[in-house]
């Protein structure tokens, strides 16, 4: 390849990294830090006067999320996603939960917008009730591979883990959101506290101080919906018929789009290629333009809610 021609794929690759973390990035000081270099030799390379190494793009590439291939391919099946640590133990989701609450900080310092499906009860809303925290915590915890049953965790949640859920919901609610809801999103979390419970790990009184916290939550998002629309923060929710897909969410910044798909639990994937977020964003287009606004109207927001708590107390057998 000619000179001129690595120059425009070093430049591309840089308009790349700029998008990344929503625009909050200093690059001067992260290219300077990742490649070992000074900052004047960072600026070179980042404005093209210094061509890169093929190991300074293995490191950068590495450490920003980059697939090399889309520099000179057209991205429009084969990209590249990243992903947290899996979560296979406590440690594991500690670095989830701060990670994660991390990230949403980030996002609530620029410009955007937060769209959530939510197949099930979105895990932000746990993170806003103590009861309903060792419940999920306890959940997952229990489906690690030689953990300890759900008894033992729901009996006893660390400090820290309990501290990091608080974080993550702070950063939530810090967010501009549309939230896709339907009348079976409580369904996975009641068919949970009924698995439990026949198991003799839910006790029946801990089982209704779950279920009383669900009910609880319910009552309290219609006033805090309504709450936030004098505020800066800006909290809609849409109403639909069904929920095809998993509880995945889409972010929309000025600088970047990214997606977040669930998968195995409440690991997710990272992605950020353009015609993957394009194809999402006119899914989830069309399942609000189908729903209801919640917000609009206060009739349809006490019904939507006096329908989820009825579906969600009715007798259910695993």
């Amino acid at each position: 390849m000619s000179e001129e021609v690595l120059r425009q794929i070093q430049h591309k690759f840089f308009e790349v990294i700029q998008k990344k973390n929503f625009g909050n990035i200093n690059l001067g000081d992260q290219v300077s830090e990742i490649l070992d270099v000074t900052k004047s030799t960072a600026y070179k390379k980042i404005r093209c006067q210094t061509l890169l190494s093929a190991d300074d793009y293995r490191r950068l590439a590495a450490s920003f999320g980059v697939s090399l291939d889309s520099l000179v391919l057209p991205p429009q099946t084969d990209f590249m996603v990243r992903r947290p640590l899996f979560i296979q133990n406590e440690e594991s989701l500690m670095m989830y939960l701060l990670g994660t609450a991390k990230e949403l900080g980030r996002m609530a310092t620029v410009e955007h917008e937060f769209l959530y499906c939510a197949r099930d009860l979105p895990v932000f809303l746990f993170f806003s009730n103590p009861v309903l925290i060792r419940f999920k915590i306890a959940v997952w915890l229990s489906e690690f591979k030689n953990g300890l049953p759900f008894s033992k965790h729901f009996g006893f949640i660390s400090k820290e883990v309990f501290d990091a859920c608080k974080e993550f919901n702070k950063a939530y609610q810090l967010l501009n959101r549309k939230e896709i809801w339907s009348l079976n999103t409580l369904d996975n979390l009641r068919s949970q506290i009924l698995y439990y419970e026949t198991l003799g790990e839910l006790s029946p009184q801990d089982a209704d101080e779950v279920r009383n916290a669900v009910i609880h939550l319910m009552d309290e998002i219609p006033q805090n919906m309504k709450q936030s629309e004098s505020d800066d923060t800006k909290w809609s929710i849409y109403g639909v018929d069904f929920l095809m897909m998993g509880s995945n969410a889409l972010v929309l910044t000025p600088a970047q789009t990214v997606a977040y798909i669930g998968y195995a639990g409440i690991n997710y994937l990272r992605i950020d290629q353009e015609t993957f977020c394009e194809d999402l964003l006119h899914w989830f287009n069309k399942e609000i333009s189908n729903g209801t606004s919640l917000v609009g109207s206060r009739k349809e927001r006490i019904l939507f809610f006096q329908q989820l708590k009825e579906a969600f107390v009715a007798p259910k057998t695993v």
